[in-house]
């Protein structure tokens, strides 16, 4: 979940934890001020109707007897007899259909009483109300109003103080950690020292994950530099020392002719094993730094093996080499750079020349394929092969199964080859020949023409 979202939500749960408590907070707290504010009404409305009963027990006028100025400004009162005929009303008649009306909130007394006058003894009922909504008002109970605000400002401070906790907690677990554990990545970087995966997925620990991503990529991209020197040390040193130790022995006035042609001639052949060497490492840097902005067009698939027959064919068959294309493909079409694509089938059969069996004819086999997404190479040898276990190495830079390097094998080569298809969106992998011996390059191109 995104850091906008968790934010959003903390702030939604603590609104809602605020508003429910302060829900059933009101629930328990204010019918508490309400009751006990009703029962102080109520003693007073007692009084009032006492008050009166008191001055109408013998009486023939109830208007004449009732003292009126005791009654508040804000009671209803009204008085009937047993055939229901109304004998008293204040401050007006309509305090009887006041009283009675359902939709206005009254806090009501009322009692039976006897009025003995000319008539003898009568049975009256009196009853008084006053209205709830204009004498419940927080200016007219401030005992209640104190009560009630202060535990109100006690329950926010509660709430407050519990909000606060969540949101400091929060914060730190969503956005102060990932923070940490990022300077802790940026820190530890020179001692490798990383922070371990996190499989929640937020911006922050995206981000401290990418930069570990990135950082170990600069390590092993760090590592593969220094595997390039050092072989590239050791490819070069060979050679250097032949050629110092030749030149050495050329110093030598006493030395015969045919020594001395064979030494000048062994010097030129080291002088030209470094000078590819050197070659083969430009390349590997010219094409990394260009490779994103080569050029690329659409090419048929036919085109394409009829340009790698041309130029192949005659230098294989000049070194008794039995070189066979098998082109199953019909109308497929490639976007490729056509020279770099060249250059992934040179390396391969270049390869293939180097690691040929002494005294057994190169059997050399281009197989291409199509399907409805793509085109498929396979490029077959009978040479010395590779174990299985190390097909996936040898399209590292400077890779070589030759340990003792006695053929000065670059090993460049092939991760030349996987630079160029990974820039063509193909796949390159190697699997056992389909000879008794040797080893299948095989990599795939994307089809422009796909059905």
């Amino acid at each position: 979940m995104s850091i906008r979202k968790r934010i959003s939500l903390m702030f939604l749960v603590v609104f809602v934890i605020n508003f429910v408590g302060f829900f059933f907070f009101s629930l328990g707290v204010l019918p508490y001020g309400v009751n006990a504010r009703v029962s102080v009404m109520k003693k007073e409305l007692n009084k009032t109707v006492d008050r009166i009963i008191s001055e109408l027990q013998i009486s023939d006028d109830f208007y004449e007897s009732v003292n009126e100025d005791y009654i508040g400004d804000n009671i209803l009162i009204y008085i009937e007899d047993l055939d229901s005929n109304i004998v008293y009303t204040y401050p007006d008649s309509s305090a009887y259909s006041l009283i009675n009306d359902e939709s206005s909130l009254y806090i009501t007394v009322s009692e039976k009483f006897l009025s003995t006058n000319s008539n003898g003894q009568q049975v009256y009922f009196i009853k008084s109300a006053t209205l709830m909504n204009e004498n419940f008002s927080f200016s007219d109970i401030p005992s209640f109003m104190s009560l009630y605000l202060g535990q109100i400002i006690a329950y926010e401070i509660v709430v407050f103080t519990i909000a606060m906790i969540i949101v400091i907690i929060s914060i730190r677990r969503i956005i102060i950690f990932p923070l940490e554990n990022l300077a802790k990545s940026i820190r530890g970087y020179n001692k490798n020292a990383f922070t371990e995966e996190n499989t929640e997925k937020d911006e922050l620990k995206s981000l401290t994950k990418d930069f570990d991503t990135l950082t170990e990529a600069i390590n092993e991209e760090h590592r593969k530099q220094t595997r390039i020197i050092a072989s590239m040390s050791h490819d070069i040193k060979t050679p250097l020392t032949s050629i110092m130790g030749y030149a050495e022995q050329l110093k030598k006035d006493d030395l015969p002719k045919e020594r001395h042609e064979r030494y000048v001639k062994t010097i030129y052949e080291k002088s030209l094993a470094i000078k590819r060497l050197i070659e083969n490492l430009d390349d590997y840097i010219t094409y990394n730094d260009k490779a994103d902005s080569t050029e690329k067009t659409i090419v048929s698939v036919k085109q394409l093996v009829s340009a790698v027959d041309s130029y192949y064919r005659d230098d294989l068959e000049r070194v008794n080499c039995n070189f066979v294309i098998e082109d199953n493909t019909s109308d497929a079409m490639i976007i490729i750079n056509k020279s770099d694509m060249l250059r992934v089938f040179g390396n391969v059969i270049s390869n293939s020349t180097k690691h040929q069996l002494e005294g057994q004819p190169l059997e050399l086999l281009i197989e291409v394929s199509q399907s409805n997404y793509e085109v498929s190479f396979r490029i077959s040898d009978n040479g010395e092969g590779v174990p299985p276990d190390q097909y996936r190495k040898i399209f590292e830079p400077l890779y070589t199964t030759d340990e003792s390097r006695s053929k000065s094998v670059s090993g460049l080569g092939l991760s030349i080859c996987k630079d160029i298809i990974d820039a063509h969106s193909g796949r390159i992998y190697a699997q056992k020949s389909k000879f008794e011996t040797g080893l299948t390059i095989c990599f795939t191109l994307p089809r422009a023409n796909r059905k």
